[in-house]
């Protein structure tokens, strides 16, 4: 009496056109001792599988807080491994953006207090943080921004811009504000 079927094998080879098998046996009647095999062969095709990506990881800020001070916003990424599945048999490999996931995570550094006092849209501080640099506040956060350099076009720039505080930015930027 034959044995029942073993499991069809996995294709092979793993990608393209392959072959399956699988086997039973019985002992030979005439035979003691020898054991008679039949095996069944199967034709079979392994298509290419495109890769995608598995499960997140948590989100990891990337960059300080955008805000000088106040709240503000901060880079934030999280990834995946390309394992969800794996590409095999020529499958598209996951791209990048597929894998890294880009956001932006509210932040706060310290207050404000007398830096951006007021919660107006948007107005240039009398304060400065350093030399070459002033703070742009909006409702009661700040934010450095590099001064102009030059009278040139950087300047002729920002001033046909309509940007609020033209003047406050040339007065801080020409050092007729105080560092704080």
């Amino acid at each position: 009496m034959w044995s029942p079927w073993s499991q069809v094998t996995d294709c092979m080879p793993a990608c393209g056109p392959g072959t399956q098998t699988r086997q039973r046996q019985r002992p030979c009647v005439n035979r003691p001792g020898v054991t008679q095999f039949d095996v069944q062969t199967f034709a079979c095709q392994t298509d290419p599988v495109d890769g995608r990506g598995g499960e997140w990881s948590e989100w990891a800020v990337t960059s300080n807080c955008q805000a000088y001070c106040g709240r503000g916003l901060a880079k934030a990424e999280r990834s995946r491994e390309c394992t969800n599945p794996a590409p095999s048999c020529g499958g598209r490999r996951c791209s990048k953006a597929e894998l890294v996931g880009k956001s932006y995570k509210p932040c706060e550094n310290f207050a404000c207090g007398p830096i951006c006092p007021a919660d107006f849209k948007e107005y240039v501080s009398q304060y400065s943080p350093a030399q070459g640099f002033y703070i742009q506040c909006r409702k009661k956060s700040g934010y450095i921004r590099r001064c102009p350099t030059g009278l040139g076009d950087d300047w002729l720039d920002l001033r046909s811009s309509s940007m609020l505080g033209f003047n406050d930015v040339y007065s801080v930027c020409s050092g007729n504000y105080r560092y704080g």
